[in-house]
């Protein structure tokens, strides 16, 4: 395990932490090594990186972008789109990582409340600016790349293609570690997204476990198929392999039929997958050559329960962790955790603390559930608190810890289990109920595919639970699946409402919007099956077991 300090980090000095000196240390040890490769077939060196971002920087300066200027990136996985967002930070700037999926009155909310005046985006991406220009009274600039069109709605657009036409030449730059680099958007499953603030030193140290415990360093390649507008695509991947020394390979996006041919071409070593992404890999037809691949790590949230045979088909190790874009990523599961620990998120790694409390912020003992409460051990271990929103910070940094609003509980052997968002708990009669354990118990059904548990208003405001169900078979309906709940679950846990549907909602990193499931059910109710009117299944009290 890597020593850590309150003023060190690897070989660095906590404030020589800022894209500039990372980049230039790289540069002076090793030029000639890839740092970016695409699944496209295009790679640069770490000395053609500092050229290029150089080049983007002066050519922004050119026009007339100033120090306090906050630009989004609207953009696919690409190098431009990495080059772009390492070339802000370089030079000072606020960059602000933007969803690409993002419209309508979620793009406004992302583009105003973190002050953007000027974007980056993907041609493909124009209409969907333009639609909300007129709504986004700072925005000024859009730089298109891919094509040159003219965004209505703003003072000018711009071609990024031109910045090669910048100057080469390094530039001045007083950065310092706890200058704010970027705005990074929360995952808004359950609502408006939160921007989070990071400085320069937290872009590189905000999952330092990946080096400290998974011993991740310069020979490997961080294989990106989560967006870069997330801190395990931008951070742990493109940023992290930047300060060992290492390879981000970046794929467009995740394709679980290409995805053992992408990392084979472009080495990769180590990845991330959240969601469904293991899920998707494991539905793939089995090939005599799955395990010939130069993967060695995935790290898997949710942790799937075939792990086993997912090892052994691919021939690598799954690992896991818990880590939030509003704190840090503060635990990791070891290479090699026994078999009961599987499934959990690992330990603290040693740079934090972790408590879990009870609605008083009072500790709990092993085992018992509760919210799960984080604090660094040292000064720059945690994100700098939400953008422009200080009631959101104050609420959230009470008593001197930071409250995550995450359930779980710590084993007697120091492992933390994540049982679920604590406000996606469903309130039913007097009763908590996790929908992480309701969607457990229901995807033990051999026909259900995936499972989105929440909590739906029914008669008198009363919340109920409901599922939303992709199936594998055509013969399951609803009146089946909750008769096998029945006999599975405590009868104050089992579904009142079941939504059949093709697919689930889900952002980019592949979480299940919530949500949108609760918009659609209070839009369609009488498309939902409703158990109370089954007479033969309507809740009643079960008789207990005799003895």
């Amino acid at each position: 395990m890597t020593s850590i300090s309150g003023t060190h980090w690897l070989d660095y000095d906590i404030r020589d932490l800022t894209m500039s000196k990372v980049l230039a240390k790289q540069v002076r040890e090793r030029p000639d090594k890839i740092y970016i490769r695409t699944t496209g077939g295009e790679t640069m060196t770490y000395a053609e990186t500092d050229v290029a971002t150089n080049r983007i920087v002066n050519w922004l300066r050119s026009h007339g972008v100033s120090d306090d200027t906050h630009v989004a990136v609207m953009m696919e996985n690409s190098s431009a789109g990495l080059l772009t967002m390492i070339a802000l930070a370089k030079a000072g700037l606020v960059g602000v990582p933007i969803n690409v999926n993002a419209r309508g009155p979620q793009l406004t909310h992302y583009l105003n409340l973190s002050d953007a005046s000027w974007i980056v985006a993907d041609a493909p991406f124009a209409g969907q600016i333009a639609e909300i220009a007129g709504e986004v009274p700072k925005l000024d600039t859009v730089i298109l790349w891919g094509e040159s069109v003219t965004v209505p709605g703003v003072r000018r657009t711009l071609d990024l293609a031109e910045w090669r036409s910048g100057s080469a030449a390094p530039f001045e730059n007083d950065s310092r570690h706890s200058d704010l680099a970027f705005i990074l958007f929360t995952s808004g499953t359950t609502g408006l997204s939160k921007g989070v603030m990071f400085n320069q030193s937290r872009t590189f140290l905000w999952d330092e476990g990946v080096v400290s415990d998974l011993d991740v360093g310069g020979g490997d390649t961080y294989f990106a198929v989560t967006p870069l507008s997330h801190a395990s695509g931008l951070f742990s991947g493109a940023f992290m392999m930047m300060a060992v020394g290492g390879t981000i390979a970046i794929a467009p996006r995740f394709s679980a039929s290409r995805f053992w041919d992408e990392a084979r071409a472009t080495g990769a070593t180590f990845t991330t997958l959240l969601g469904a992404m293991v899920g998707f890999l494991e539905s793939v037809p089995p090939t005599d050559g799955d395990a010939d691949n130069p993967m060695r790590l995935i790290s898997a949230g949710p942790y799937p329960a075939t792990w086993q045979s997912f090892e052994e088909r691919f021939g690598l190790k799954l690992v896991s962790g818990y880590g939030l874009s509003d704190h840090s990523s503060c635990t990791k599961l070891p290479i090699d955790a026994p078999p009961e620990k599987r499934g959990s998120a690992g330990k603290p790694i040693a740079s934090y603390e972790m408590l879990i409390v009870d609605e008083e912020d009072m500790p709990v003992a092993p085992g018992v559930i509760g919210e799960c409460l984080l604090r660094g051990r040292f000064p720059w271990r945690a994100s700098m608190g939400y953008y422009k929103q200080p009631e959101a910070v104050l609420e959230a940094r009470r008593n001197e810890w930071f409250h995550t609003g995450d359930s779980g509980y710590l084993d007697a052997d120091g492992y933390f289990w994540y049982v679920g968002r604590k406000k996606d708990a469903i309130r039913r009669r007097g009763e908590n109920i996790s929908s992480f354990e309701v969607e457990q118990f229901v995807a033990m059904h051999p026909d259900v595919e995936q499972v989105a548990a929440y909590p739906l208003a029914a008669e008198l405001s009363e919340d109920e639970v409901a599922v939303s169900i992709v199936t594998t078979s055509a013969a399951l309906d609803a009146p089946g699946l909750i008769r096998f709940c029945i006999e599975k679950m405590p009868d104050y846990m089992v579904p009142r409402f079941v939504h059949l549907t093709a697919e689930l909602p889900r952002n980019l990193n592949q979480r299940v919007e919530k949500f949108r499931l609760v918009q659609w059910c209070n839009e369609n109710r009488a498309e939902l099956w409703d158990r109370e009117e089954d007479p033969a299944l309507r809740r009643r009290a079960r008789a207990k077991p005799p003895g």
